[in-house]
């Protein structure tokens, strides 16, 4: 808080506090003026005892006043023409940018003091991250926002191992048996997703079979070899019409029990040459997974 201007002063009169500038009553004065007893709100040269609300002094700025004094142990939120300000300890606190609290109107995005209605986005404090509407913290959202769950508008916390190839966030949970299952952090992990290589020639999927015996893999990988093969076929006439296709299929290996199957087709000018464009296009996408930090963990 500034010092005391020289020669500026409260003085008590007929029961009013009237200010006064070089010794004699200024009635025109309106600011924040302070005495023994605290700092003050003066309009029109009187303590205005019955003022509560923001006030401003060119002197010391903006400050939260309550019944003609300033109040310094609000934290909360208050109003004027301007907007809606976060006062920190009574004053206007043009510094703070986060979420706010007020015992009235609830938690809201603060920027540079002042609430934003126009953010809509991801906010954090001590108690989580939250999702907030139009500057307020909507606690009736549920559902996905920026890739993340959220219920009663916080963002659950998100429990993964690491990243696979492409970036999927995946849990990783043993069988008990020395197995382990990968999972995706929102769905069960499954890598479902066409790729066609730079050149059009060739279009790939892998796909997963899940944790389970060789054997069982084989069979797996024959009730879905058929529909998968069309597929492929399909897609491949349909971008190279003048050319035949070449189905193939190649296991990925057994990654800690996880069967990984990889289904090829290309695209090729005559059957003569289909098996060194196989070759060429042979294990287009091997299968990594990554802990937190980037470190390779297969």
């Amino acid at each position: 808080m500034a010092a005391e201007p020289v020669n500026q002063y409260l003085q008590l009169d007929n029961d009013a506090w009237h200010y006064y500038s070089n010794n004699q009553p200024d009635i025109s004065f309106h600011g924040l003026v302070p005495n023994e007893y605290g700092w003050w709100y003066v309009e029109n040269g009187v303590i205005d005892f019955n003022y509560t609300g923001l006030a401003y002094d060119e002197n010391v700025g903006w400050w939260y006043v309550e019944n003609g004094a300033i109040n310094f142990n609000y934290n909360g939120l208050k109003c004027n023409e301007a907007g809606w300000f976060k006062i920190t300890n009574g004053m206007v606190d043009f510094g703070y940018t986060g979420l706010a609290y007020d015992d009235i109107v609830g938690w809201w995005y603060v920027e540079d003091g002042a609430i934003n209605f126009n953010y809509n986005g991801l906010a954090e404090n001590e108690y989580g991250s939250w999702k907030i509407t139009n500057g307020v913290v909507d606690f009736g959202y549920n559902g996905t926002f920026d890739k993340k769950e959220i219920v009663n508008g916080c963002v659950v916390s998100e429990k993964f191992d690491g990243y696979d190839r492409f970036g999927n966030k995946f849990v990783e949970e043993s069988d008990g048996e020395g197995y382990y299952k990968y999972f995706d952090a929102d769905n069960p992990y499954t890598l479902d997703t066409y790729e066609w290589t730079d050149d059009g020639r060739c279009i790939s999927i892998i796909k997963d079979l899940g944790v389970c015996s060789s054997g069982e893999a084989d069979d797996r990988f024959v009730d879905m070899w058929d529909g998968i093969e069309n597929q492929l076929m399909d897609e491949c006439y349909k971008k190279n019409p003048d050319k035949q296709c070449v189905s193939d299929v190649t296991s990925l290996g057994c990654y800690n029990g996880h069967w990984l199957i990889e289904f090829r087709c290309v695209s090729v000018d005559t059957m003569y040459i289909s098996v060194e464009l196989n070759r060429k296009y042979n294990h287009l996408y091997p299968l990594y997974f990554y802990d937190k930090d980037g470190n390779l963990r297969i």
